[in-house]
């Protein structure tokens, strides 16, 4: 963790967050298969405590998801970031980005230098990137990835760990690769629907 500046009066006044996301460089992604440097160099540039309440600035870099209120959620960082990185995103490419809530999403993304799409347009993009867990995949995120595009969330199906997956879309369908577990909540208007049983 970073350290807390004192004033003479024994108030503290200032966060060291430059230590603290280079320890969330250094000690969650670094050390959990993120590889990727243009990604990695873009989290340890964008300033996480900026998109979480004042209240929350001092826990932006835990390695955990943080509550937003409203049953919004930022995503943890590593957890985050290898989503990211599944995705192999090249600059240029359009990407949209479903529940960021925040916007710290968005803001790695323009440090990578990736186009962000917008959720109303509807027009192709090449990449969508849940920055939240689903229940179940909503088919008009998938309609909208051109050709060799790819597409990852998490997971959750009730009464299981919440599983990070990858799709690829070829020949105009789309295959599937499970990742890795992850405990990341269930974006607002993404629960799975309940299915009727007589």
């Amino acid at each position: 963790m970073g350290t807390l500046t004192y004033s003479p009066s024994g108030g503290p006044i200032a966060m060291d967050f430059a230590e603290r996301r280079r320890n969330m460089v250094e000690g969650q992604l670094r050390t959990n298969k993120v590889i990727d440097e243009r990604l990695i160099a873009a989290m340890g540039r964008v300033e996480r405590e900026k998109f979480v309440p004042a209240r929350l600035a001092g826990v932006a870099y835990v390695d955990e998801d943080i509550a937003l209120g409203g049953g919004k959620y930022l995503m943890e960082p590593m957890v985050f970031a290898r989503l990211v990185q599944a995705l192999a995103l090249n600059p240029g490419e359009r990407v949209l980005v479903v529940g960021d809530f925040s916007g710290y999403a968005a803001a790695v993304l323009r440090e990578m230098g990736v186009g962000l799409a917008s959720d109303a347009d509807e027009s192709p993009v090449d990449a969508v990137l849940f920055a939240g867990a689903v229940g179940e995949l909503r088919g008009r995120y998938a309609d909208r990835l051109t050709e060799g595009g790819r597409m990852a969330a998490v997971v959750v199906e009730p009464g299981e760990p919440g599983r990070a997956t990858l799709w690829r879309k070829i020949g105009g369908a789309l295959s599937s690769l499970v990742m890795f577990d992850a405990a990341t909540p269930v974006l607002p208007g993404f629960e799975k629907t309940p299915s009727f049983v007589l």
